[in-house]
């Protein structure tokens, strides 16, 4: 294996296809993350590509849903993706893209249907905006990595026990690189993570410090008995 690029799918100009975001080949198809952004309003849909051909070879669409959609990813016999929303205003126009608070990471099943929905914590959707989440993909400790659309690091996610807010474990410096699209390759007895640098159009490849995070110990509720009710 060289790197050297093989084949390469060309969309018109005017066509259908607009704005791919990131990807993940899951067998020998790849699955790339689409919307429309920056106009509104919001359409995203799922196109599949055979990695051997590279030739289109089907679509799924969300018409106008939650967001763009940015990232997609597949873990657990489950499909996994973000539905990224802007305070930036888009193209023409004064009003916010959907507010960043508005972000949601979703848990859909093989038809692409959501079965469950979660946000970001308020100190991350802070952080990124007036951007969003740019990039995710599920790391070898089972944990969601993400990022935003500007900065040089990941944030390592847990799926909570409760509640409806993605739980933020550790946050990891990912050198001369502006956030977007990240990918796990999962493949190989030591996992890399795979980045893009915008500015240079360079692929850059880490090798992540993932068995070194410690979950935080954080207790978010007890039982107690008799005499020691809580008012």
């Amino acid at each position: 294996m060289t790197g050297k690029p093989l084949l390469q799918f060309v969309g018109d100009s005017d066509g259908p296809i607009i704005h791919m975001d990131s990807a993940t080949v899951v067998g020998h198809k790849l699955y790339a993350a689409t919307s429309n952004y920056n106009v509104t309003p919001e359409k995203s849909s799922v196109e599949v590509f055979d990695t051997r051909t590279m030739k289109h070879i089907d679509t799924f669409s969300f018409g106008i849903y939650r967001g763009s959609l940015t990232w997609l990813d597949r873990q657990d016999g489950a499909w996994w993706a973000a539905f990224a929303n802007y305070d930036k205003p888009p193209a023409g126009s004064t009003e916010p893209y959907g507010k960043t608070d508005n972000t949601q990471i979703v848990k859909l099943d093989d038809h692409f249907q959501v079965t469950e929905s979660w946000t970001l914590p308020q100190e991350l959707l802070d952080k990124v905006r007036p951007m969003s989440n740019s990039g995710g993909s599920w790391g070898p400790d089972g944990r969601l990595w993400i990022t935003g659309h500007d900065y040089d690091e990941a944030y390592v996610m847990d799926v909570p026990s409760e509640g409806s807010d993605l739980r933020w474990v550790a946050t990891v410096k990912i050198p001369n690189v502006e956030g977007q699209a990240i990918a796990w390759d999962r493949s190989t007895r030591s996992p890399e993570l795979w980045t893009i640098k915008r500015s240079t159009d360079q692929v850059l490849v880490f090798k992540a410090p993932y068995t070194s995070i410690q979950d935080p110990h954080t207790q978010q509720w007890k039982v107690v008995g008799p005499g020691h009710f809580v008012q």
